[in-house]
């Protein structure tokens, strides 16, 4: 399993698509006539079960909280159990689902969900770009979670267990959208659109 980096789906012999975070060469079948769509010849528990090998693996190393957290989404996006991997980073520290399940469990909540990395917006944001890049910061309040495989627009894997686990610890949770700040730059206040979780 690798984050940055895809193998390829082939049908009887031909090349039909790329398979990000994969490496290798896998087994596919043609979806379209153009030949450049492919859905993967495998179980999906099959898939599901070396997902959940590759969570425990990476787990293991040494590598950034943040790319495991990376790498969780991509265990996610296959159906495998995250185990030990963060899913989401609060209070500039990372946490596995169940870390996350015992510190939201003492909570009292709301809490801020905010899904992937944060951009420059020529719209919502009162600075120039350069400003942005250079200061911006995440208010230590804002729950994040990691950003690669989600793609625009879309709630990512780890949100959506992030959310699952709030349920869980708290059963009376209620979820809803609004525009609020998460963070600043240079002093100035940056605000997107976010999940609330409250407690009742």
């Amino acid at each position: 399993m690798a984050p940055y980096r895809s193998g390829v789906v082939c049908d009887k012999g031909v090349r039909v698509t790329d398979e990000q975070h994969i490496l290798g060469v896998l087994n596919g079948r043609i979806e379209n006539a153009a030949r450049s769509v492919a859905t993967l010849d495998i179980p999906k528990n099959v898939l599901a079960s070396w997902a959940s090998q590759q969570a425990i693996l990476h787990s293991a190393t040494k590598a950034e909280k943040e790319d495991k957290g990376d790498v969780a989404e991509i265990v996610l996006k296959y159906g495998g159990d995250t185990f030990d991997l963060p899913i989401v980073n609060w209070r500039r520290r990372w946490f596995s689902a169940k870390q996350f399940y015992d510190e939201i469990s003492k909570s009292k909540g709301p809490l801020v969900l905010f899904d992937g990395n944060i951009y420059f917006d020529d719209e919502e944001d009162d600075m120039s770009r350069a400003v942005f890049e250079t200061y911006f910061e995440f208010d230590r309040s804002i729950i994040r979670t990691p950003d690669v495989g989600a793609g625009y627009n879309k709630t990512s894997h780890c949100a959506y267990l992030a959310m699952a686990v709030a349920k869980r610890a708290w059963p009376t949770c209620r979820i809803a959208s609004d525009q609020r700040r998460v963070g600043t730059a240079d002093g100035v206040a940056v605000e997107r659109v976010v999940r609330v979780l409250s407690r009742h």
